[in-house]
């Protein structure tokens, strides 16, 4: 069996940087979704947008150009998604935003830009993904519904705990030594039991009890 090479992981910081979304119909709809809460300033361009898109656009404070796409378009960009039915528009578009040095994410083909955008959920800080290089992305979503259904919201907590006791962990320099740290305190019983409670506070003061116990 030949794998494709399925490129970098990386998680993007969009505090701040300019994304334009070229099409505003499903594909776009669910693009500016997963742009929700991560500060960027937004620009979608379309001759005709959804209701939908137009809705979420607005509590997005996402601005709306409704015509077609220009290249002038692209000017400040950081990342551009090409989402429109139109080939051609797909083209022009990802072509000028890579001649201006922008990301591209081009919905309609795979590994056709810069950036594919996996299935994605959270549980707080925690960020989980699933991607199958563009060869099926409904295939990757049901192994998200999958995921989800395992990772439940306790690890909103987990991983706040965890965030607080990210110095302590790290006082072992070897990195078996803290994950067997990591595994000791997701298996006790009564740290686990005050993290499904949501109480990060007495979840931490128990897991100082627990090392203080003398873990090994």
């Amino acid at each position: 069996m030949t794998v494709s090479r399925m490129g970098y992981p990386v998680v993007l910081n969009l505090t701040g940087k300019n994304v334009l979304i070229v099409g505003a119909g499903r594909v776009a709809e669910r693009r500016l979704t997963g742009l929700a809460g991560e500060g960027a300033s937004i620009v979608i361009v379309a001759p005709q947008v959804a209701n939908r898109v137009r809705d979420l656009a607005a509590k997005l404070q996402a601005e709306i150009r409704e015509r077609g796409f220009l290249p002038s378009d692209v000017d400040g960009a950081f990342l551009v998604h090409v989402a429109t039915s139109d080939p051609a528009v797909n083209d022009a578009a990802s072509a000028e935003a890579a001649n201006r040095g922008a990301l591209v994410c081009r919905a309609d083909r795979a590994g056709g830009g810069d950036v594919m955008t996996p299935s994605a959920f959270r549980r707080g800080d925690l960020l989980v993904a699933v991607t199958t290089g563009g060869q099926s992305p409904t295939f990757a979503a049901v192994l998200q519904d999958h995921i989800e259904q395992a990772i439940g919201p306790e690890y909103e907590t987990w991983t706040a705990l965890f965030g607080r006791l990210r110095t302590v962990i790290k006082t072992n320099s070897k990195e078996a030594t803290r994950k067997a740290v990591v595994r000791a305190i997701l298996s006790d019983e009564e740290t686990g039991r005050l993290v499904r409670a949501g109480d990060l506070d007495g979840a931490t003061e128990a897991v100082i009890r627990f090392l203080s116990a003398g873990f090994d």
